[in-house]
């Protein structure tokens, strides 16, 4: 038989049911208290798919900031020119030296400098053009470098300095050995002619001794003797080859890019790495947004804010109205056709396959609210009647919101009296309940305005126990629970649904509606999970039956189904007899408590229940949501479905996990950063054997190296020193493409400036190295730790290529954690 539920005090209400966590099946309660508020992967995509706008912007604006912000100083160069030094007479070594040392120095003298500037026609003076190039003698290669002093931005401006210097370098070269030559030609035939005065002189003489003493006849033959052969050998040198310098430029000026701090890419590689980077940005900003921000937008989500199960979710659709009726076969009206069946199962013990059906349902009225304004209430109290309806049974809905009443908008009624006239004593539930466009279902809507309807809801009693009276189910359209209205009529029904929309409702408002309904020991409850995934075609497995509501249709207006010839009508609702004198509240038997008739005016005195028959053949005796859809007895697929499927999504959400942590570990390992753990102490004291780096990969692709960088390259092939299982090597750069390094007396010279280097390990001595000019491409490390670093001092500069990244962060031991 059917019971009816009797008012009484709320404080009743609430012993009754207690806390809403305590309504759940003790599986989904333990579920749902367990499950921490952390987004799972599929919520972490849902989240990404939805903020698509917020990471794109992230990557366009930062590549634009790259392209205009990032590229840094201008590119600068400097050019190089080199000259071979060849003199001809094959002189010693030593003097050898000496004369390629003295033609690298003719570089900066006047002699070149004013030619120079000259064939440049520079606006600088030859003192200044002198100061804009460095010249050095490769004794190595017996060549001489030229090589700008200050990098330029352009490139071809150093190559025409350098090109301009070299050639009258070689000129000047050229124009000094044949002034010498001619000086010495001049001076040899000057001489030559002394030489031949002097020789006539001593013969004349000698001829005018012959009568002289014999020792004053020797002394005479022996000056002539003298010049005779001082005359001979001056001779024999004009004769001879003389020895000539030359210098021969090879190829043409080269220029290299100097040292500049660069933080745009320069590559098409580099671009897609700056886009990758950024695009996890995005999502890493996604979300944070999301989170701080708070909104819900999974099922899961919303089950671990609001502590409730989702009883139903309901797909997009276009606009408002009652879905079950005018797409009945869509997915959204099947949703809502879901929330009737789990409606009828809420609050019963699960049922186990073969075990008998549970109880029979008492529940005859639903409260539908939402945690705030615009969450799809409404159109979940509109579509739960229709649902109902479609069952056979009849029903009351009554809209309670009286700050915004739509209820009458969507069922296409004209606003007239309702709740609250009823609540004034104006009129009766009966009076102003009025057929709808939906068969079986009548509407109160929400009545004249009234300044605070709160305060008339607080000092009204169980308005809803006449309406069930009126009607085989009650639903309430109540306000949200961000106003206190629906706090008056939580504890007047037997379930209370909350409305939800994906993307709008707040997690905090879901848990402060948690918070409130358990305060206010609300009766056992569900939600409705409103979607923002698009709506897909006809379901599988339903041959296309089964429509979807098509997006951009605005849904047919309702009008009242036309009369049946052959149907039977209506019976007539018998509106009932106010009673003589009240009766006190819970006075027992089998009538139904009541208030007062001046306290509400309208709440009569119902007519007894009738008797119903309680074999199991009787239609009546099955529930309102299953009378259209039978089920065998002892299954409850739903039930079972779901529990079954719980530990495969939980297996199957850590799976995903797994499987995304890999791969973004090795995504991260091969293009981003690497840990590297150092086996000695060549670079101490800045990095001790045994700690270990992290190395940023990407980092040479968005900018160049630096002089300073600590890197990680691979071993330069051929090199033996290290040990064959050494793969990678960790030095310090100290020069770039296009220096010149030296070492000598214990420093470090780079294009003839002395490096200060605080990082060298105290003690330590550098060997000297022979000036090394650095190809393009090319780099010069070494370690820290002079005196026991195998660098570039054996096995030269290192290709760009070899380089794996810079070292930047020290994770270990933890009293060196930091930036390197």
């Amino acid at each position: 038989m059917t019971t009816y539920r009797t008012p009484g005090p709320r404080r009743d209400a609430r012993r009754k049911y207690g806390r809403i966590v305590s309504h759940l099946p003790e599986e989904s309660s333990a579920a749902i208290a367990s499950t921490p508020r952390t987004m799972d992967v599929s919520e972490q995509a849902r989240v990404l798919r939805s903020r698509w706008v917020l990471i794109a912007a992230v990557v366009v604006v930062g590549l634009v900031a790259l392209a205009v912000f990032g590229r840094g100083p201008q590119a600068k160069y400097r050019a190089t020119a080199v000259l071979v030094f060849t003199e001809t007479g094959s002189p010693p070594r030593d003097a050898f030296v000496q004369d390629l040392t003295a033609a690298a120095a003719l570089a900066r003298t006047p002699l070149v400098t004013s030619r120079a500037a000259a064939r440049l026609n520079a606006l600088n003076t030859p003192a200044e053009l002198a100061g804009k190039i460095t010249a050095r003698a490769n004794l190595a290669a017996n060549s001489v470098e030229l090589t700008t002093a200050d990098a330029y931005t352009s490139a071809t401006k150093a190559q025409l300095l350098v090109s301009g210097f070299a050639t009258e370098l070689a000129g000047a070269l050229g124009d000094q050995q044949g002034t010498l030559a001619k000086r010495a030609s001049d001076a040899a035939v000057a001489d030559q002619q002394t030489v031949a005065a002097q020789l006539k002189d001593v013969e004349g003489k000698l001829a005018a001794a012959a009568k002289a003493p014999i020792d004053q006849q020797e002394v005479l033959r022996a000056q002539r003797d003298a010049l005779v052969r001082h005359l001979q050998d001056t001779t024999v040198n004009n004769l001879a080859v003389p020895r000539q310098q030359v210098l021969t430029p090879v190829g043409g000026a080269t220029a290299v890019k100097a040292d500049h701090s660069r933080l745009a890419p320069t590559t098409v590689p580099g671009w897609m790495l700056a886009a990758f980077v950024l695009a996890v940005l995005g999502c890493v900003i996604a979300l944070i947004v999301e989170r701080v921000e708070g909104r819900l937008r999974s099922r899961t989500g919303a089950e671990r804010a609001f502590g409730l199960p989702v009883l139903a979710e309901v797909p997009p659709v276009d606009g408002d109205g009652v879905i079950a009726v005018a797409a009945p076969m869509s997915a959204a009206a099947d949703a809502f056709r879901d929330l009737r069946t789990s409606l009828a199962r809420l609050d019963q013990p699960p049922i186990r396959h073969g075990s008998r059906r549970g109880t029979q349902l008492e529940m005859t009225a639903a409260i539908v609210t939402s945690a705030g304004p615009n969450e799809g209430k409404t159109t979940t109290a509109v579509n739960l009647a229709a649902t109902v309806a479609e069952t056979g049974k009849t029903v009351l809905l009554i809209d309670c919101d009286m700050r915004h009443p739509e209820a009458h908008e969507h069922l296409g009624v004209d606003p007239g009296p309702g709740l609250s006239d009823v609540l004034l004593g104006s009129a009766t539930l009966d009076q102003v309940a009025v057929l709808t466009a939906v068969p079986g279902v009548r509407l109160v809507s929400a009545g004249r305005p009234t300044e605070n309807p709160a305060a008339l809801l607080a000092r009204q009693h169980d308005f809803v126990a006449l309406a069930r009276m009126l009607a085989d189910f009650v639903v309430l359209d109540a306000p949200p629970l961000a106003v206190h209205d629906a706090s008056e009529l939580v504890w007047m029904a037997d379930a209370v649904v909350i409305a939800s929309r994906s993307g709008r409702t707040t997690i905090k408002a879901a848990e402060h509606v948690q918070e409130q309904l358990g305060l206010l020991g609300s009766p056992p409850g569900g939600v409705v999970f409103f979607t923002s995934a698009g709506v897909g075609g006809a379901a599988d497995g339903d041959d296309g039956i089964r429509q979807t509501v098509v997006s951009g249709q605005p849904l047919p207006p309702l009008t009242p189904p036309a009369p049946q010839p052959d149907a039977p009508p209506l019976p007539p609702v018998v509106p009932p007899t106010p009673p003589p004198s009240p009766e006190p509240v819970g006075s027992g038997g089998g009538s139904i408590a009541y208030a007062p008739s001046g306290a509400v005016g309208v709440l009569a005195r119902p007519a007894p229940p009738v008797a119903r028959p309680t074999d199991g053949t009787d239609a009546d005796s099955v529930d309102w949501a299953t009378r259209a859809e039978p089920q065998e007895a002892g299954a409850d697929s739903d039930t079972i479905r779901r529990q079954l499927a719980l530990p495969a999504r939980r297996v199957a959400g850590w799976a995903g996990t797994a499987a995304l942590m890999v791969v973004l570990w090795f995504a991260i390992r091969a293009f981003l950063f690497q840990s590297f753990y150092i086996p000695s102490p060549s670079m101490a004291p800045a990095l001790e054997p045994g700690d270990r780096v992290l190395v940023s990969k990407m980092s040479y692709r968005l900018h160049d190296v630096h002089r300073g960088d600590v890197v990680v390259f691979k071993r330069p092939p051929g090199l033996q020193g290290v040990g064959p299982e050494v793969k990678d090597l960790v030095k310090r750069v100290i020069g770039l493409p296009g220096d010149t390094v030296e070492a000598r007396d214990g420093q470090v010279i780079v294009d003839g400036k002395t490096l200060t280097e605080p990082y060298v390990a105290k003690g330590a001595v550098t060997t000297s190295v022979a000036p090394t000019h650095i190809p393009a491409n090319h780099y010069w490390v070494m370690g820290d730790n002079r005196n026991n670093s195998e660098d570039s001092r054996y096995f030269g500069s290192i290709s760009q290529n070899l380089i794996v990244g810079r070292v930047f962060f020290q994770v270990w031991p933890v009293s060196q954690f930091g930036l390197v």
